[in-house]
């Protein structure tokens, strides 16, 4: 009887078994894996997006063991860092890590941050003899993180068929394997002219990310897919260009309105004709936003004011035990506070928001009110 190939174990079994040099290289801000040790991510965007400044940054946060984005992700220790830039001027990319080098200085060993030299601009992962090469310069140089891009110019072939994903991803899996030692990659990536990942990638990493360039000193950060972090899965971040081309979370804006408005009707159907006092401290945003969402349902007939311009009893159209009001809407200067008004009378307690928000994007929406965002396939589609 010859000895299978396909083996099972109890899963109280497969638990026993931990592997130490598998623990995660980066977590999230609770301690969940972000980069795993010999995990795959790709972050992608549009030319010009940042791609390669804002993963040059987190290489210098992560070489130096500190956190980076104000603690949003943490490596764990002094990470050996190595990086692949396929495309471009050699000198240029050079000046550039002059700079960021020159801000680091004292806080990077030179032993944790390493450069392709050759082939420049003409790796390609296709050709054996380069794939051996990346898994040996993984294995003598101690590597745990490796940044390799563009995805297109490292041997891609074809749009990014299924098909042609599974080969390329074959690869990249190939020279984890002939490194002979756990290394995480990560592959910057171009999106299509949708604004997606191009080609069928979305379901391979275990880290997909999303950048983009929005001006004025800021970068979007979408975290499109995060399989073991639930506090990073589809969250999006806004961040502040700094000095030396690094980056900072910046201020939350405030809530997307489609929450705020949900925020606000579920609070007061769950209390009925309360004070706005009690509403604006419970469901977060700035007050002058707030009192605009709630105007427009006034407006909408969602909510009905049984007290004063100055002294509201608000009820959901909803709820049964409200008052027998006029469901049309309520004309705002009549039954709607004036937006410069002042808060209101003491006593009144507030409460936690009953709808949590990570994301503070501003989109825009019809008076009426809707469900809020579902999310739906991993390729992000529903978000562009």
């Amino acid at each position: 009887m010859t000895e299978s190939t396909v083996v099972f174990v109890t899963g109280e079994e497969f638990v026993k078994h931990p592997v130490p040099e598998a623990e995660p290289i980066v977590t999230d801000a609770s301690g969940a894996t972000a980069l795993a040790a010999d995990g795959f991510a790709l972050t992608y965007g549009d030319g010009g997006a940042g791609k390669t400044t804002l993963w040059l940054d987190g290489s210098m946060h992560f070489a130096a063991g500190v956190p980076w984005l104000d603690g949003l992700l943490k490596p764990k220790g002094k990470l050996r860092i190595g990086w692949v830039e396929n495309e471009g001027p050699q000198e240029e990319f050079r000046r550039k890590l002059e700079r960021k080098l020159a801000a680091w200085r004292g806080r990077v060993q030179a032993d944790h941050f390493h450069v392709l030299e050759a082939p420049w601009g003409a790796l390609d992962l296709r050709l054996a003899e380069h794939r051996r090469g990346l898994g040996d310069a993984v294995r003598d140089l101690d590597l745990d993180l490796l940044i390799v891009g563009p995805l297109n110019d490292l041997g891609m072939e074809g749009g990014g068929t299924p098909d042609e994903v599974r080969a390329f991803h074959g690869h990249l899996k190939n020279v984890q394997a002939l490194a002979g030692r756990f290394v995480s990659l990560m592959v910057l990536h171009h999106e299509n002219t949708a604004g997606r990942v191009s080609g069928a990638w979305a379901g391979r990493p275990d880290l997909l990310v999303h950048v983009t360039a929005q001006g004025n000193g800021t970068t979007r950060v979408l975290w499109q897919k995060a399989k073991w972090s639930s506090s990073l899965h589809r969250t999006t971040n806004q961040l502040h260009w700094l000095e030396h081309e690094g980056f900072a979370l910046a201020e939350p804006e405030a809530a997307r309105p489609e929450r705020t408005w949900e925020g606000i009707e579920g609070f007061v159907l769950a209390n009925g004709g309360t004070a706005w006092n009690a509403v604006e401290s419970a469901v977060e945003g700035r007050a002058k936003y707030l009192q605009g969402r709630r105007d427009a349902m006034l407006e909408a007939g969602v909510l009905l004011n049984a007290g004063t311009a100055k002294g509201f009893k608000l009820w959901h159209r909803d709820d049964p035990a409200r008052p027998s009001l006029d469901t049309n809407g309520s004309r705002v200067g009549t039954a709607a506070e004036p937006l410069d008004s002042p808060s209101g009378g003491a006593g009144e307690i507030g409460t936690g928001s009953p709808v949590p928000v990570r994301s503070r994007e501003p989109v825009w929406e019809p008076a009426r009110p809707r469900p809020p965002d579902r999310l739906g396939s991993d390729d992000g589609e529903d978000l562009f």
